[in-house]
């Protein structure tokens, strides 16, 4: 496995899932090459395999072909996966000269169209004829980067226990000063294609409205204090961002409302981690969200900038708990019987067997 970092993420999280999928299999042996020190996620270390961690300066630093090569050369594995589209090329030579499998697993997202010379596209159109199998997390990002003939996609899966163990209530309430009895929240990192403006214009209309409920933004990055600064003075109290959390599951846990609005998405960690904590979901239907949540019964779909049907569908379900419910228990059923993280590791572990066929 070529990862480009372990910051917090999605594809990222999904890697240390997986890896963890692979210690119940002894026929797998796996070792993980690192292009960087950023690592937040320290379960890594627990999974029992070699962690190569190779520091590029710059970031295109030339060096690390040779030294993805040398690790090959020791290794010689039967198949190699790159997970993002830095390690796409940077693993070519290795794979050419050892004749290993390459499975390209850049596709994380489902762009609704790609700038002809974006970074993305160019590094897909460089290393995709080099892989045997190009994989994607959702059928909606193959079809956003056109991929046919060597195409496969298999759905996230999420650890079932990471639902126990969580925090009491009580105790998340007070770190985050929540003293309302509805909370709603979208877990999200602040990027460019992430949608907090319509979350956030929707969150303080329904506060003009009325004052039980408390909206939570869990999440960094860029544009964390231009959205931040945005919020009414007024409001403050009731509109929370949280920064970076790593006990995400039991911020979950507070919820009455999970919800996602975004431009680009592929299949969330974050929504899938609310349907297995029994939360109904109202998320943009954009990328692979359709291919986890079924409208109107694990919750419900919007279309982008859809502020004023946001508006709507979370006053409904502030409303209706019992409907709420009943679409919580739903999105639960759902991600155990369709996107465990036992489903995954199977998906993949028979992928690796028919390509090595």
């Amino acid at each position: 496995m070529v990862i480009d970092s372990l910051k917090s993420g999605g594809k990222e999280r999904r890697l240390v899932e997986l890896l963890k999928g692979f210690k119940k299999m002894p026929d797998v042996e796996c070792e993980l090459v690192i292009l960087s020190k950023k690592i937040h996620y320290q379960a890594v270390y627990d999974q029992e395999i070699k962690i190569h961690i190779i520091e590029r300066f710059p970031s295109q630093d030339p060096r690390t072909f040779y030294k993805i090569y040398k690790i090959c050369k020791k290794f010689r594995p039967d198949i190699l996966q790159n997970w993002d589209s830095m390690s796409a090329l940077f693993v070519i030579p290795a794979v050419k000269i050892f004749r290993i499998k390459l499975i390209n697993a850049m596709i994380v997202s489902a762009p609704p169209k790609l700038a002809a010379f974006s970074k993305l596209n160019v590094r897909s159109k460089l290393s995709f004829p080099f892989a045997d199998v190009v994989l994607a997390n959702s059928k909606a990002g193959l079809k956003a980067f056109n991929v046919t003939e060597k195409g496969h996609y298999i759905h996230n899966g999420i650890e079932i226990r990471r639902g126990d163990g969580l925090l009491p209530a009580e105790n998340v309430r007070e770190k985050f000063g929540i003293s309302t009895p509805k909370v709603v929240g979208m877990i999200s990192s602040f990027l460019k294609y992430k949608d907090y403006i319509t979350y956030l214009d929707a969150a303080q209309e329904i506060l003009e409205q009325r004052d039980d409920v408390t909206f939570l933004c869990v999440g960094q990055g860029v544009e964390f204090e231009i959205r931040k600064a945005g919020v009414k003075e007024q409001f403050n109290d009731k509109i929370i961002f949280t920064g970076v959390q790593k006990d995400v599951e039991s911020i979950i846990n507070v919820l009455d409302i999970g919800v996602l609005t975004s431009f680009m998405e592929g299949v969330p960690n974050a929504l899938m981690e609310c349907m297995l904590l029994s939360k109904p979901i109202v998320a943009s239907a954009v990328g692979g969200v359709p291919e986890l949540i079924v409208d109107n019964k694990t919750g419900f779909l919007i279309e982008i900038n859809a502020k004023d049907v946001l508006i709507e569908k979370i006053t409904f379900l502030l409303k209706n708990q019992d409907v709420a419910i009943d679409m919580g228990k739903a999105g639960r059923a759902r991600v155990l019987e369709e996107f465990s993280l036992n489903k995954m590791t199977d998906n993949f572990v028979n992928l690796y067997q028919t390509l090595l066929k």
